[in-house]
């Protein structure tokens, strides 16, 4: 299966090339993203970025989550983030995450992200369910989450243990029906105009309220 660019109204969703090893190092080299990404390391240097770019070249492939594509996300020219999917086809369920550069948080660039890849399962990979993990005091993470319409769907304390210390993960969820749900046009609460017509009117300042 092949997974080209994606784009959102302000991001371009590509893999990565080796003209980003000095964006990526600049990004990744945040105490902040190795704390909920354990496995990026913290200092992350040229040759860590180098190595990162090379590897996401590569369609990872896991006997659990299936194969995984990762991209960068760019902005007006700039790396601003990454972000990831993996596709298990067999039980038509796709995993996604995302990390956003400090420089870049607070701008929606995650929930932008995000609500791209569920769109991309969905629709291109006809995805059954889609979910994420992430730690719960990644507060922000989690936010992006539920903003993108998923679901808070298991708390598991203690379920990691990460450089010394047991830590919670939550895990997020979102069916293709509920999905399919949440898109359909709600119908209007209105009566049609003939029977509005045949009703008694009502005197006095009494409001109207529609739904």
């Amino acid at each position: 299966m092949g997974v080209g660019p994606l784009r959102t109204p302000r991001l371009l969703l590509r893999q990565p090339r080796a003209a980003d090893v000095a964006q990526v190092a600049l990004l990744l080299n945040d105490p902040l993203i190795s704390r909920h990404i354990p496995h990026i390391p913290y200092p992350f240097g040229l040759a860590q970025a180098r190595k990162w770019v090379k590897d996401k070249w590569r369609v990872r492939k896991d006997a659990v989550h299936g194969r995984g594509y990762d991209f960068v996300m760019e902005h007006e020219g700039r790396i601003v983030g990454g972000c990831h999917i993996s596709w298990n086809a067999r039980d038509a369920r796709m995993l996604l995450g995302y990390w956003v550069g400090k420089p870049y948080r607070g701008r929606g660039f995650a929930t932008q992200t995000t609500r791209a890849l569920i769109e991309f399962g969905f629709r291109k990979l006809r995805a059954q369910k889609i979910w994420a993990i992430a730690f719960s005091d990644n507060r922000a993470s989690r936010r992006v989450l539920e903003n993108a319409g998923m679901q808070r769907e298991m708390y598991l304390r203690s379920h990691v243990f990460d450089r010394g210390r047991r830590r919670a993960d939550v895990y997020y969820g979102l069916t293709r029906a509920d999905w399919s749900a949440a898109r359909r046009p709600r119908l209007s609460a209105r009566r049609p105009r003939a029977e509005r017509a045949q009703s008694p009117r009502h005197v006095g300042k009494t409001r109207r309220i529609t739904c």
